[in-house]
C-alpha cells in the first residue's frame, strides 16, 4: 500500500512541477505583452508631438507600434495554445479559464488598435496628399493667371512678327506648366474618394491643355497670317492710289 501511495506520488509530483513552473512562465509572458504595449503608447506618444508637416514621414512610428501590437498578439496566441494543451482537468481550473479569457480579450484590443493606427496611417497619407495636391493646384492658377495677364497685354504687332511668336510661345509654355501642375496634383489624390476635387482638376487640365495648343498653334500661324494681313493692306492701299490717280 505504502509502495502504491509512493508510485502515485511520483506521477503527480511532475504534475505539480510543471503546472508551477508554467504559472510563471505565464507572468513572464504577460510581462512581455505589457512591455510592447508600452513601447506601442511610446512611438504614440513621439508620432503625436510631430507638427502636421512631419506626420508623414513619422509614419514609420505607427507602423512600428502596429509590430508592437502584433507581437503581442502572438504572445496571447501563445498563453492561448498552452492553455488548449494543458490536460483538461487543469485548463478548466478558473485560474487558466480566467488566464485564458483575459488573453481572448486582450487580442481584441490589440486587434482593435491596429485597425485604429492603420487608420490613423492612411488619413495621414490621404491629408498629406491633398496638403500637395492644393499647394500644385495654386501653383497651376498662378501660371494661368500670368497667361492670362500676358494674352491681354499682347499687342500683335504686325511689324514685330517675332516679338509677337515668343509672346504666343511663352504663354503656350505657362500653360503647360499650369497642365503639368494639375496633373501632378490629380495624380495625388487619385486613389481617394474625392470626385467633386478630382473633377475640379481635370476641368482645370482640359482648360490648360486646349489653351496650349492654341496659342502654340497661333504661333506658328502669325508669320502667315501678318503676311496676308500685310498684303491684303497692299492691295488696298494699290486701289485706293489708283482710285485717287483718276
Amino acid at each position: 500500500m505504502k509502495c502504491t501511495r509512493f508510485f502515485l506520488l511520483l506521477l503527480f509530483i511532475p504534475n505539480m512541477i510543471y503546472a508551477g513552473f508554467y504559472a510563471k512562465e505565464y507572468a513572464k509572458v504577460m510581462d512581455k505583452i505589457k512591455s510592447e504595449w508600452n513601447h506601442h503608447d511610446e512611438l504614440i506618444q513621439q508620432f503625436s508631438r510631430l507638427s502636421d508637416s512631419e506626420k508623414e514621414q513619422g509614419i514609420d512610428l505607427l507602423r512600428r507600434a502596429i509590430k508592437c501590437c502584433q507581437k503581442a498578439i502572438d504572445h496571447c496566441d501563445s498563453i492561448i495554445k498552452h492553455i488548449d494543451d494543458k490536460p483538461k482537468s487543469e485548463r478548466h481550473d478558473s485560474y487558466w479559464v480566467q488566464a485564458k479569457e483575459r488573453s481572448k480579450q486582450d487580442k481584441q484590443h490589440l486587434n482593435a488598435e491596429i485597425a485604429s493606427l492603420q487608420t490613423a496611417i492612411n488619413q495621414t497619407l490621404q491629408n498629406s496628399a491633398f496638403a500637395k495636391a492644393l499647394s500644385f493646384y495654386q501653383q497651376a492658377q498662378e501660371k494661368a493667371a500670368l497667361a492670362e495677364m500676358k494674352s491681354q497685354i499682347c499687342t500683335r504687332d504686325l511689324d514685330d512678327v517675332d516679338t509677337t511668336v515668343a509672346t504666343f510661345n511663352e504663354i503656350a509654355e505657362l500653360y503647360t506648366q499650369a497642365l503639368v501642375f494639375s496633373q501632378h496634383a490629380l495624380a495625388f489624390i487619385a486613389p481617394y474618394p474625392d470626385e467633386v476635387s478630382k473633377d475640379t482638376l481635370r476641368q482645370a487640365i482640359a482648360l490648360y491643355s486646349n489653351a496650349a495648343q492654341q496659342y502654340r498653334q497661333e504661333a506658328a500661324a502669325w508669320p502667315a497670317t501678318v503676311q496676308t494681313e500685310k498684303n491684303a493692306l497692299n492691295e488696298e492701299l494699290t486701289s485706293l492710289t489708283e482710285k485717287n490717280s483718276l
